[in-house]
C-alpha cells in the first residue's frame, strides 16, 4: 500500500492502530500487506472502526478491550481485516468491506473479478491482469 495513505490511516485511527508502533506486532512489523488498488477499501473500514472504538472508550469500555487491528492483507484474492474484541457491528462493518473488495482490482481499485495465474490468487480488472502476466506472474 501507498506509504503515505498508510501513514494518513495510522494518523487518523490512532486507537485501533494503537499497536502499530511496536514492532512485535504484525500491524507495527509488516504495515498493510495489500497493494495499491485496496487502499481506499481499507482507509474507509479503518475510519469506520475508528469511530465506533470512540463510542467503546465514551462508553466506559477499557483501552485494552476496545477494537485494535491486528492485521490486513491479500491472501487468496481476499481482503483479510483480522480485529480483536470483535462484536457484531465490527463483524458486519468487516464482512462488508471484505465483500466490497471482492470486487475490486487490489492493483489498481477498478473493478475486478477473482483471477488465478500460476497459482497467484488475486481480484484484477483486465488492464492489471495483461501487466501481470506480462511480468511473468
Amino acid at each position: 500500500m501507498n506509504k503515505n495513505l498508510a501513514e494518513k490511516i495510522f494518523e487518523q485511527c490512532p486507537i485501533i492502530y494503537r499497536s502499530r508502533q511496536d514492532k512485535s506486532t504484525i500491524v507495527g512489523n509488516w504495515g498493510f500487506e495489500c497493494n495499491e488498488g485496496w487502499g481506499e477499501i481499507v482507509y474507509e473500514l479503518s475510519l469506520q472502526l475508528e469511530t465506533l472504538a470512540k463510542k467503546e472508550l465514551e462508553s466506559g469500555i477499557p483501552i485494552e478491550s476496545v477494537i485494535k487491528v491486528r492485521q490486513v492483507k491479500q491472501k487468496f484474492a481476499q481482503l483479510r481485516f483480522y480485529v480483536s474484541s470483535t462484536n457484531d457491528a465490527v463483524f458486519d462493518l468487516v464482512s462488508h468491506y471484505e465483500q466490497i473488495a471482492l470486487k475490486t482490482c487490489e492493483f489498481c481499485g477498478e473493478k475486478g473479478s477473482n483471477i488465478e495465474i500460476n497459482g497467484y490468487y488475486c481480484v484484477a480488472c483486465s488492464t492489471c491482469k495483461q501487466s501481470l502476466i506480462s511480468k511473468g506472474y
